[in-house]
């Protein structure tokens, strides 16, 4: 009975837990790092909303050769984070440092294929 009351009480704590963090005024690295996570969530979400919005648009042969762009992208970008986080790499500031990368990187390639979103009639350098 014990275990099952305690493990009730994380489950139910975990989110009130979540929901009491304060981005604004940070007081420690481990809510630095949750807050620096959370942008990169939401970066990763706008990403996905605009390359399924190109995707949606794009004929057959446009759709392989994006998805197979965006698989090497997701993998640069995945190791160009890793890269650059390693020099505080197991210190407690190597996560927000490596969702700050991710956040950038992801934002940059959101505006990219928010450029393909639509195109101009007869714009010729817009993927079909």
């Amino acid at each position: 009975m014990r275990v099952s009351l305690a493990l009730l009480i994380l489950v139910f704590a975990a989110p009130a837990a979540a929901q009491s963090t304060d981005c604004a005024n940070p007081t420690s690295q481990a809510v630095m790092n949750e807050c620096s996570n959370q942008v990169a969530k939401k970066s990763d979400a706008a990403l996905n909303r605009a390359y399924a919005a190109v995707m949606s648009r794009l004929e057959t042969g446009g759709k392989t050769r994006l998805r197979d762009a965006q698989r090497a992208w997701l993998a640069f970008r995945d190791k160009e984070c890793m890269f650059e986080s390693s020099g505080p790499d197991g210190g407690s500031v190597a996560p927000m440092v490596a969702d700050n990368c991710f956040t950038a990187l992801t934002d940059q390639r959101t505006h990219a294929l928010a450029g393909f979103k639509v195109c101009e009639e007869g714009d010729v350098s817009c993927p079909r």
